[in-house]
């Protein structure tokens, strides 16, 4: 029992989005992708965001651009009750990044969810968020224009 109990206490030092930073995860060359959903009833947007500000607050915008990628996902939850399922395997673009040396920059990623399969949307990287242009259809990637939550349009 003293085992788990010493175990257990380790998780939230593991867990913590109040120390924004990672110099050290920096230094030794990771890369970092975040993916946040707006309908996750799991975990707080605006808890995501304030830690990635922190991240800003840290190493400053250009110097965080390098190492550390932050996208808010349209409809994406926590779990298969999503609005949108996302049918894109981050942690390959994540892959690509570190071997290549290629930041990943605006995405693209599909639905699979049943009743919307095939929908295609835009990720942008943070602050950027995809709007909707006001022409075409809305199931598709190419009609959305950059948009950024910081400022509202």
């Amino acid at each position: 029992m003293e085992e788990w109990k010493k175990e257990f206490w380790k998780a939230p030092t593991l867990l913590d989005t109040t120390n924004p930073d990672i110099s050290a995860f920096r230094k030794n060359g990771g890369k970092l992708i975040i993916l946040h959903g707006t309908a996750d009833r799991v975990l707080a947007l605006s808890g995501t965001i304030d830690y990635y500000n922190k991240f800003v607050e840290k190493f400053g915008q250009r110097p965080l651009n390098n190492f550390v990628k932050f996208y808010i996902v349209p409809g994406y939850g926590h779990g298969k009750e999503s609005v949108f399922t996302m049918g894109r395997n981050v942690l390959q673009d994540l892959d690509h990044w570190v071997v290549s040396k290629e930041e990943p920059g605006n995405l693209v990623v599909t639905d699979q969810n049943e009743k919307t399969k095939g929908r295609a949307l835009p990720l942008q990287v943070y602050p950027g968020y995809p709007r909707y242009s006001g022409n075409g259809n809305v199931n598709s990637a190419a009609i959305y224009v950059y948009g950024s939550l910081a400022n509202g349009r």
